[in-house]
């Protein structure tokens, strides 16, 4: 079996996991080979990626930069015969099996944090990553509803592509405009340490609550040295070889699930110790 993955960068750590789940898995399978995709978080690339290589595989698996951008292509490989298993990306019946996470316990999981330190006082800025991907709109959603809960809505939610550039962007013109704030939610981490990177030049007195998703290495470190407070941790290694297994049940015509739900945990300077790698 032949599995093409095409997903948004391996320059993040996220996708590196998913990747590495993917590929060990299949070591442990006859004849399955992974082939990989990156699209360096362009949906174009990843679209014409799909076009030109989809149908060499027996099974695609993808991880969409932008939703709308890739459903015409996986579309045109479903109607074809080739089956398509989206990774973190609820994709519903467009395709034929979805491994995703439990994002809106996440969301929920860092407002409550914030709220149960800052209460009605909560001043909070959102980065937001791409404005139609389910799984980050979910995280931000329940995040929101749950700083709602207690009265509380963001003062500015800045659209930064999932990107640490972008975000270090975003927020040096936040900081420009001298808004008042107490508190940062990244929809994924790279965001959150783009956060990091411009307020420890900007120094500010008191440090802001900065609060991530994904719990990458780089973050979790953050949270250990005081520069982030929490970040919510995935299973993208567990994402990565539930999908190899269910691409191979998949093609051999074996009984699969169509929704597979990872659960998620929230990492705080109360427990991140037992989250940093020996």
């Amino acid at each position: 079996m032949r599995l093409a993955y095409f997903f948004p960068t391996i320059e993040n750590p996220f996708w590196q996991q998913v990747v590495s789940g993917l590929e060990e898995r299949a070591k442990t399978e006859n004849n399955v080979e992974v082939r990989l995709h990156s699209a360096d978080d362009s949906e174009a690339r990843q679209v014409k990626d799909l076009e030109r290589l989809g149908s060499d595989a027996d099974v695609v698996a993808v991880s969409a930069c932008g939703k709308a951008s890739v459903l015409p292509v996986i579309k045109t490989l479903e109607d074809g015969g080739t089956p398509v298993v989206s990774i973190d990306q609820n994709l519903g019946g467009a395709v034929t099996a979805n491994v995703i996470s439990g994002n809106l316990g996440g969301g929920v999981a860092l407002g409550s944090y914030v709220v149960e330190k800052l209460g009605s006082s909560a001043r909070v800025v959102v980065l937001q990553a791409q404005d139609d991907m389910d799984c980050t709109a979910m995280r931000r959603q329940s995040f929101i509803r749950a700083l709602q809960k207690k009265g509380v809505s963001p003062v500015e939610t800045l659209p930064a592509g999932g990107s640490r550039r972008i975000a270090q962007s975003k927020m040096r013109e936040f900081l420009a405009t001298n808004q008042p704030f107490n508190a940062v939610f990244a929809e994924n981490d790279v965001m959150a340490l783009g956060a990091v990177d411009v307020l420890l030049r900007n120094k500010p007195d008191p440090w802001p609550m900065i609060l991530g998703f994904d719990a990458i290495s780089e973050a979790v470190a953050a949270i250990r040295g005081g520069r982030m407070v929490a970040t919510v941790k995935q299973d993208p290694k567990g994402m990565g070889a539930g999908a190899l297994e269910t691409a191979v049940k998949i093609h051999r015509g074996q009984i699969y699930e169509k929704l597979t739900n990872f659960l998620t945990q929230l990492i705080t300077a109360d427990n991140v110790d037992r989250f940093i790698p020996e």
